[in-house]
């Protein structure tokens, strides 16, 4: 009980002097995770007291989760901000798309691929997580049917099986196209670069976001360590 007591009293004193107990971090499943484990040994050792809460969401789910206190920061949102709060925004950079298929897809072999070629297959896509903002979804092509999944990862190993088609991110294309498991088709349609930010709550007291803000570094690192391919 007198640990639990002292306990207590140590974070108010901690809570009056701008360091909280959680920091809630959000990611776009769009970023990279190569740097992730490096971000959490990092802060664990540097505070002894703070936790970490690490959640994963989907084009407007991310601003979605930072509107309703689910987030303090967010990494790969969209610039174009659905909603109105007190947040910073620091650029991360262009996001390229490419459009891919399976190296044994029916398109693969087609010099030039016409609307009508494409809208045969479903097109893979990611389904948006926000449950209240309007949802965002990638443009299909024409009349395209659409297969919605919950991530990458997911939408990577469809069309590597040849379910599908679609737009995905290059970076995250990069090592399957290396391999030859899937090409890359050039269309006359091409999908606009997205411009990605981080965003932050703006609070005057809050020392866990202000360290990892500082940790997360200018844009140039940010694209470099979570967006570039």
């Amino acid at each position: 009980m007198l640990r639990q007591l002292a306990e207590a009293k140590s974070q108010a004193k901690r809570a009056a002097h701008g360091w909280q107990n959680t920091l809630k971090l959000t990611l776009d499943n769009v970023v990279k995770l190569d740097q992730l484990q490096h971000l959490i040994n990092d802060f664990y050792a540097e505070f002894e007291f703070a936790e970490l809460q690490i959640n994963m969401e989907v084009f407007n789910g991310a601003w979605e989760a930072i509107s309703q206190n689910r987030a303090d920061i967010v990494l790969g949102a969209t610039s174009a901000v659905p909603v109105g709060g007190d947040y910073k925004l620091k650029p991360m950079g262009k996001l390229k798309w490419v459009f891919v298929c399976a190296y044994d897809h029916p398109l693969a072999e087609s010099e030039a691929l016409s609307v009508e070629d494409i809208m045969k297959y479903p097109s893979i896509s990611l389904d948006d997580t926000s449950r209240e903002l309007p949802k965002r979804y990638h443009p299909v092509i024409g009349h395209q049917r659409r297969l919605l999944v919950p991530n990458w990862h997911t939408a990577v190993r469809c069309v590597k099986q040849g379910i599908g088609v679609g737009f995905l991110p290059d970076h995250i294309a990069a090592q399957q196209i290396l391999t030859g498991e899937m090409v890359i088709k050039e269309l006359d349609m091409e999908s606009p670069a997205s411009e990605c930010c981080m965003v932050w709550r703006e609070q005057n007291n809050n020392k866990l976001i202000d360290w990892m803000v500082e940790y997360l570094g200018d844009s140039e690192q940010l694209y470099r360590q979570w967006i570039q391919k």
